[in-house]
């Protein structure tokens, strides 16, 4: 993946389930990790999913001391990555298939995000717009063939529904994640400006104070 900065070792960190972002951040310490690169596995940036995992990581270490001679950075989102947008598109093109051709280009193909609060969308979360901007990457890699919708946890009512697949699995999708981290590895921008940004109408102050940190941690 980036043999220059080998070798490479990854951690999965949970806030709810077992490993906790605590135990993981540990066990990182107890390996003497030189560079930690905290990689959001949520293609779309919320503040109800990217942001309370990174606010976690910051609570944790302003109840104990940052490990020494550590280089931090993250990558905290990637709505249009061309291999995600591929594989969604392919895991569609697969279901379209299955429909008989003469009714093929008619199939909508509805995209179905997770909700928000309406609250966290009038102050300005960035997870609408950037859910928008997967869909529109996709549909373009798709020609716009068919007629598309996106909803949030929506019941449709048509008569014949196809779920495509789940992307994870897909080799394109593991080539995603290796790039993403490959050319974050080899491009100094150890934060993104987007990142530093809080939502329009934010008015928590721990929002501010934790983006406030990750500047510092990463730029440190």
């Amino acid at each position: 993946m980036s043999p220059e900065t080998a070798p490479h070792k990854h951690y999965v960190a949970f806030r709810y389930v077992n490993p906790l972002t605590e135990q993981a951040l540990q066990q990182v310490e107890n390996d003497k990790a030189e560079r930690v690169v905290l990689f959001s596995q949520y293609p779309q940036y919320s503040c109800a999913t990217t942001g309370s995992s990174f606010n976690a990581i910051y609570t944790h270490y302003l109840k104990q001391s940052l490990p020494a001679s550590v280089k931090w950075s993250l990558i905290d989102r990637w709505p249009t990555h061309p291999f995600l947008v591929k594989t969604v598109s392919e895991r569609i093109v697969e279901e379209l298939n299955q429909f008989p051709e003469s009714i093929r280009s008619k199939v909508v193909i509805v995209f179905s995000a997770h909700s928000l609060p309406i609250k966290a969308v009038n102050r300005g979360d960035a997870y609408p717009s950037e859910v928008g901007a997967t869909v529109q990457a996709v549909m373009k890699e798709l020609g716009y063939r068919n007629p598309f919708i996106l909803t949030w946890q929506s019941k449709v009512g048509a008569e014949v529904i196809r779920r495509a697949a789940a992307p994870n699995d897909h080799s394109l999708f593991i080539d995603a994640l290796a790039d993403l981290v490959s050319r974050h590895l080899r491009n100094n921008e150890p934060i993104s400006p987007k990142f530093t940004l809080r939502c329009p109408h934010c008015v928590n102050p721990k929002c501010y104070d934790s983006k406030q940190w990750f500047q510092k941690l990463c730029s440190s």
